[in-house]
């Protein structure tokens, strides 16, 4: 069977999110890509600055209109993956938010995000995020 490798960067990446659109799917690291010049959902687009993160799985299938893409884990190695086309951090702003925190992103990024939803007015949530799913970790990444 042939997995490839999907940069997550939305309110998808929870965990049962994940496990509900692509079954089976492994968590592989926390990545990041390059924030200039990428679409970025219009509530994130000026609070985003340099490196946008988000998190790698390795996945059956890649989805209608996904592009490839190099990603870089929190441990600096690079990987061939595919990003989903369209905006960056789409779908609900706080979910994105409180997923980047479920992950523990970089803290700088997660300020960014942060202070992008107290200005849309929302709560930045001091609970600790959690979610009822969980991803399988994939064997040792081949970069």
């Amino acid at each position: 069977m042939n997995r490839t490798r999907l940069f997550l960067a939305s309110d998808q990446m929870w965990p049962s999110a994940i496990n509900a659109t692509y079954p089976g799917a492994s968590f592989v690291a926390r990545a990041r890509i390059s924030a200039t010049g990428r679409e970025l959902a219009p509530a994130f687009a000026g609070s985003v600055a340099d490196d946008l993160w988000g998190v790698l799985v390795e996945t059956d299938r890649v989805p209608a209109g996904a592009m490839p893409i190099s990603v870089w884990t929190d441990a600096g190695h690079e990987f061939d993956a595919h990003v989903l086309g369209g905006a960056l951090l789409n779908g609900d702003p706080q979910s994105v938010y409180m997923a980047s925190r479920y992950w523990e992103l970089a803290p700088a990024y997660i300020q960014q995000l942060r202070e992008a939803v107290l200005k849309l007015g929302l709560d930045s949530a001091d609970e600790e995020p959690r979610d009822d799913g969980a991803l399988g970790q994939a064997t040792a990444p081949q970069g």
